[in-house]
């Protein structure tokens, strides 16, 4: 068998670098304009909102540090901002490209640029152009669909917990009303057995109850006592 000619080590290392794939830092490089401006507006919220407590609301939050070292407290307020600003653009961020807005948001513009061009050209009674064999409530269908199934599948999973909840609360409710239901008819014997007993002592003969007394029972003693 003949040796496999060898690939010098530099050649080897400018394949390697061929082949390495590099991601633009930029989310908007390489899409329009409204998309640019759109990511623009979301990371200006993002620094508005990351910076919307104060230095005198963040000392107040640590006022014994921040009589001692204010400078400190400032700079602490400043990095924390800035952290919670990188935290909220990488999820916008992320969720963006999740659900390809980027394309969208280029498909949009492009549609909108074409729709501009055939106002000034006086094309303006032809079809709508958006694309080929769809249309755009089918688009929307088919983007809004799945992120309203999921939304459908849970809340019926919050109504049937409910649901199971609310029976376990019934349940325990109807319980209750048979056991007050219960105590009230014993309770309502022992007051018609307490009426009769006081209505056979008020019907009973007190002074022939007194004679009886006098002379059957013995009187007890003075010395006895």
């Amino acid at each position: 068998m003949s040796a496999q000619p060898s690939i010098p080590a530099r050649e080897q290392g400018e394949q390697s670098e061929e082949n390495v794939i590099t991601h633009p830092t930029d989310p908007t490089e390489g899409h329009s304009k409204r998309f640019e401006y759109f990511y623009k507006a979301l990371k200006l919220a993002s620094h508005k909102l990351s910076t919307k407590w104060t230095e005198e609301d963040f000392a107040q939050c640590f006022p014994t540090w921040a009589k001692e070292s204010p400078q400190g407290v400032a700079q602490v307020r400043i990095q924390v901002g800035e952290h919670i600003r990188d935290q909220i653009v990488e999820q916008s961020t992320a969720v963006l490209n999740s659900y390809c807005a980027a394309d969208g948001i280029d498909a949009l513009a492009a549609v909108i640029a074409d729709a501009k061009e055939r106002v000034k050209e006086g094309n303006t009674d032809g079809l709508d152009v958006w694309k080929e064999g769809l249309t755009p409530k089918a688009l929307v269908h088919a983007r809004t669909g799945r992120v309203l199934r999921e939304e459908k599948e849970r809340l019926e999973l919050l109504l049937k917990e409910l649901d199971d909840e609310n029976a376990q609360l019934f349940a325990s409710l109807q319980e209750k009303q048979g056991a007050r239901k219960e105590l009230s008819k014993e309770l309502d014997t022992y007051l018609n057995d307490l009426d009769e007993a006081l209505d056979q002592a008020n019907a009973l003969p007190l002074d022939d109850v007194s004679e009886w007394m006098e002379t059957v029972v013995d009187p007890v003693p003075m010395n006895d006592k």
